[in-house]
């Protein structure tokens, strides 16, 4: 769990400091413009994520979960504080902001297996009643990541004078992903390999081609998986990333009163999934990604309509409580569908190409919208929940299915 707090932490320094980012690497001019270019380049990190999705995958499902966990930390922690290293416009020009898009893409493959050889090291070690349980501890470090940036930027944000924070201040929570990360990889250095994929390893039961496989026999379940994650990371990204720039934009609320909303957002999003984790193991999966989405459809328009800080710091509460109650409920879902021998792989390539190439975009593509009209700026989000409706309609229930080495109980 440590590990994954602070890959995601990582993350979401970038989005949370859009604003500072965009006032250091981009040209001056119009600031909507600036920050919506840095949104572009939060967008086309996920474009690498199913990459690494299918590297790292391959690697957790040949070499063993604990050996894909070690490598990832790695990656994510050294990108991120790249990032608060390198020159600024001012310093070169132009260019400022291509080694920025180089690490930032960098920590993007990392995540592509950060997030699944955290989660299977809990479901792959709970008892078969309790994986949601579990997996909850997994689920909730994106949160955790999440809070720990936004006091990052709300503590320095009080201390260094509006100047400085524009200056050198946004930087200091980047480099600190480097001790964070370092201390992250002692502790899994001491960790056990998963019981499951312990097994398979014993009775020589590897996949070779773990994604070939994937792509011959489960298709179905990779398309459906997709579709429902995407929708799940829409709602996540629209109201911790594009909600808060929009209002402060709009100058109805300051950066600093902003990261209080996404801080929000994180608590009541850490409260949901250990929640939702409780609730899946108990009524099922699929009830709670239903809810998840019809959560987001009622509560779309009235977030954006509402134009004021304590509204925006309601909606950005709910909209935790929204993505948060399903979260665990879905991360289990596209695991359990899958074989322990292609199981890194199959749900890691299912998350990541839900979020890039539908969640991921969220931001910029509502955010363009948005600039036609602002009514618009909801309809993207509105579209991939009713799909997402849909595909959880056909998705099998796996709560009560029996994970096992390499056949898939929901075959039989």
């Amino acid at each position: 769990m440590a590990g994954s707090t602070v890959a995601w932490y990582s993350w979401f320094l970038f989005s949370s400091g859009a604003i500072y980012i965009s006032t250091a690497f981009l040209p001056p001019g119009n600031q909507v413009t600036s920050v919506t270019d840095t949104l572009g380049v939060f967008a086309a990190a996920f474009l690498v994520r199913p990459f690494g999705a299918a590297v790292l995958g391959h690697y957790g499902d040949t070499r063993g979960r604990k050996k894909m966990l070690l490598l990832t930390i790695l990656l994510a922690s050294a990108s991120s504080a790249a990032i608060g290293a390198l020159p600024g416009y001012v310093q070169v020009g132009n260019m400022a902001i291509v080694p920025v898009i180089a690490a930032y893409l960098v920590l993007g493959f990392s995540l592509g297996g950060e997030w699944v050889g955290s989660l299977l090291l809990m479901m792959e070690n709970a008892p078969e009643a309790e994986r949601a349980t579990r997996s909850a501890y997994a689920q909730a470090s994106v949160g955790i990541g999440l809070l720990l940036g936004s006091v990052a930027y709300f503590a320095l944000g009080g201390i260094l004078p509006l100047g400085e924070m524009s200056s050198y201040g946004w930087r200091i929570p980047f480099l600190l992903s480097l001790p964070f990360g370092i201390a992250a990889l002692a502790v899994r250095l001491r960790i056990p390999e998963t019981r499951l994929f312990g097994e398979v390893e014993a009775h020589g039961m590897k996949a070779k081609l773990p994604l070939a496989d994937i792509f011959r026999r489960h298709k179905r379940r990779l398309l459906l998986g997709t579709l429902i994650v995407g929708s799940s990371g829409t709602i996540f990204y629209v109201g911790a990333t594009l909600l808060p720039v929009v209002f402060e934009l709009l100058n109805v609320v300051t950066i600093q009163t902003g990261q209080v909303g996404v801080a929000l957002l994180a608590l009541a999003e850490i409260a949901a999934v250990f929640a939702g984790g409780v609730l899946a193991d108990r009524i099922g999966r699929r009830p709670l990604i239903w809810l998840t989405n019809g959560g987001l459809l009622a509560l779309i328009y009235p977030a954006f309509y509402f134009q004021s800080a304590p509204a925006l710091f309601v909606c950005m509460a709910l909209f935790g409580v929204t993505h948060g109650i399903g979260y665990t409920a879905i991360g289990t879902t596209i695991s359990e569908v899958f074989p322990t021998n292609i199981r890194a792989s199959g749900s890691s390539l299912t998350y990541q190409l839900g979020n890039s190439l539908i969640s991921g975009p969220a931001p910029f593509f509502s955010a363009l919208m948005g600039a036609l009209a602002f009514l618009l700026y909801p309809v993207y989000a509105i579209f991939w929940a009713l799909v997402a409706i849909g595909a959880v309609s056909v998705t099998p229930e796996t709560k009560d299915s029996v994970l096992e080495r390499s056949h898939d109980s929901l075959n039989r």
